[in-house]
C-alpha cells in the first residue's frame, strides 16, 4: 500500500499571493512533488502576519483557532490509513500549537511526517526551557516519519533527543533542468566573475563580499555582480554607492535571468553569519551551473560544499576571502573545482535522486 492523499501543513505559497523563504520554497516545492506522484494533496495555509498592528494582530490570533478547528474538521473525515499528514514545523512559540495540531491528526491515526527544516532548530531546542523541550520531544515521539534538511540534525535527534527513528536526509534541491548541462570553460580573458544572490544583509556578509572585491581588483581582472532584495532602505543606500562599471547591483531576478548569469560566473561567495541559516538554495543552484562556492563555515554550508569549494571559519575576514580566491586562480584549480560541485549537485543534490530518495523512504515505512 502507498499513501494516496497528503495533509499539508505549513507555510504554502497560495495563488493570491507568493511568499518569499526557505521554508514556503520547499513546502511548494514538496506539494508539486507530490502531484508528480498522483497523490490527492490538501494544503492548509498557516495564517500569515502581513502587518503589526492591534488589528491585524487580533485577526492572526482568530485565524489560528479557525486553523485549529480546520485540522480537527479534516481529521475526522479523511480516515483512511493512506492519509499522510506532512508537516513543516516554525518551532519557537508555534511549537505548542504545532504539537497539538499533530496530536489532534494522530487520535485519529494518521501517519505524520514532520519535516524539520531551517538551521534554527538545535539553538532553539538549546536555548529554550525544559518545558518547550517537553512538547518538541513530544511532538517528533508521535510523529512515524521524521526528515532533516541538514545531516547534524540526524544524529541530534536519535542521540539528544532519544528518538530511534529512521530519519531521512531531506536536503533542498536543484530541479534536473537547473543543471548545466556543458562542461565550464577555463578562466580566460574576460573577467573572472563572482556573483551572489539571494537576501542582502549584513549578516548574509555583504561588506565582506564588497570588501573582497575590492582587494581582488588590484590583482585580477574582476567583476562582482550582486542580485537581491535589501531588508533596509539605509543598506541599499548604502550598498548602491559601491557601485561601479565592474561592481552591479541588481534587484531580484527571475530564476531564468539568475542562471543565464551563472552560466558565465565563476565563485559564488557566500560569507554568511545569519544567526538562522539552513541550506542556501542559491548555494546549490550556483554549485550546478560549475561555480565554486567560497563561503563561510555557517548553516549547512559546510555539508554541501564538501571538498568542492572553499569553506572559511565564521572569523574569516575580507582578506581571507581574497586569499582563498586567489589561491583558486592561482593554482589552476577552478576548472577541477568546478566540475566536482556540478557532480556533487547531480550525485546528491538534483530532483530526481532527492525525491527519489523521499519517496522510497514514506514507501519503506508505511
Amino acid at each position: 500500500m502507498k499513501y494516496t492523499k497528503v495533509i499539508y501543513l505549513g507555510i504554502i505559497p497560495s495563488h493570491k499571493r507568493d511568499l518569499v523563504g526557505g521554508y514556503a520554497t520547499a513546502n511548494k516545492r514538496n506539494i508539486e512533488e507530490y502531484k508528480k506522484q498522483n497523490i490527492e494533496v490538501l494544503a492548509i495555509h498557516y495564517p500569515i502576519l502581513y502587518a503589526k498592528n492591534p488589528v491585524q494582530i487580533v485577526l492572526y490570533l482568530l485565524k489560528w483557532f479557525l486553523y485549529f478547528f480546520k485540522c480537527v474538521y479534516h481529521s475526522l473525515f479523511n480516515s483512511s490509513k493512506a492519509t499522510l499528514v506532512h508537516i513543516t514545523p516554525l518551532y519557537k512559540y508555534f511549537i505548542y500549537i504545532e504539537f497539538f495540531l499533530v496530536l489532534v491528526f494522530k487520535m485519529s491515526n494518521k501517519d505524520i511526517l514532520t519535516d524539520i527544516r531551517a538551521g534554527s532548530f538545535i539553538d532553539y531546542y538549546n536555548k529554550n526551557t525544559r518545558f518547550y523541550r517537553f512538547f518538541i520531544r513530544k511532538l517528533l515521539s508521535l510523529s512515524k516519519h521524521i526528515a532533516v534538511e541538514g545531516l547534524i540534525y540526524k544524529n541530534f535527534i536519535i542521540e539528544d533527543l532519544s528518538q530511534n527513528k529512521d530519519i531521512l536526509y531531506y536536503p533542498n534541491y536543484v530541479k534536473d533542468d537547473h543543471i548545466l548541462p556543458a562542461k565550464r570553460t577555463l578562466i580566460g580573458t574576460e573577467p573572472i566573475q563572482i556573483i551572489y544572490f539571494g537576501r542582502i544583509t549584513e549578516t548574509k556578509g555583504i561588506y565582506t563580499i564588497l570588501k573582497t572585491f575590492e582587494l581582488l581588483q588590484q590583482r585580477f581582472n574582476i567583476k562582482l555582480i550582486v542580485i537581491g532584495g535589501f531588508n533596509s532602505l539605509d543598506l541599499k543606500q548604502d550598498v548602491e554607492c559601491y557601485a561601479k562599471e565592474n561592481l552591479i547591483i541588481l534587484p531580484p531576478k527571475s530564476k531564468s535571468e539568475i542562471n543565464s548569469l551563472l552560466e558565465h560566473s565563476h565563485f559564488f561567495i557566500f560569507p554568511s553569519l545569519h544567526p538562522g541559516e539552513g541550506q542556501s538554495n542559491a548555494l546549490t543552484e550556483a554549485m550546478a551551473y560549475g561555480l565554486v562556492p567560497v563561503v563561510s563555515d555557517n548553516g549547512f554550508n559546510k555539508t554541501i560544499v564538501d571538498d568542492c569549494g572553499i569553506v572559511l571559519s565564521k572569523e574569516a575576514s575580507e582578506e581571507d576571502y581574497t586569499k582563498a580566491i586567489t589561491q583558486v586562480i592561482t593554482n589552476n584549480q577552478w576548472l577541477i573545482l568546478s566540475e566536482k560541485a556540478k557532480n556533487r549537485i547531480i550525485d546528491n543534490y538534483s530532483n530526481g535522486v532527492v525525491s527519489n530518495n523521499f519517496f522510497n523512504y514514506i514507501n519503506r515505512n508505511l
